[in-house]
């Protein structure tokens, strides 16, 4: 879904680029989520994250921000930013040696 904000914004690389961090973030609700059995602790982290993202990014300018947008640092920063939630979602979904195995159906 993120990809199709290039529709709204006609900018694809910072599309691609939010949609790649979207993919990052979702893989830790996904291991929070498995080994909660609970989809309050992925609401819980999800809205604290937001929280976080909101707070750091209200006092910057926008318009600034988008002319500087390109292939360079400001473009990766984004997924730098939700890179340790991936690996902690790896880590997270890591098999676990006294974990019981599924019965086949």
């Amino acid at each position: 879904m993120h990809v199709l904000n290039v529709m709204i914004t006609t900018q694809l690389l910072e599309a691609v680029v939010q949609a790649i961090a979207a993919f990052l973030s979702g893989m830790v609700m996904i291991a929070l989520l498995i080994r909660t059995g609970s989809i309050w602790v992925p609401i819980a982290y999800h809205a604290l994250w937001d929280f976080g993202a909101f707070m750091a990014s209200a006092g910057g300018n926008r318009t600034e921000q988008a002319a500087d947008f390109s292939l360079g640092w400001t473009a990766a920063l984004p997924v730098l930013l939700v890179l340790p939630n991936f690996l902690y979602a790896l880590y997270l979904l890591r098999k676990q040696p006294n974990e019981p195995r599924l019965a086949a159906a």
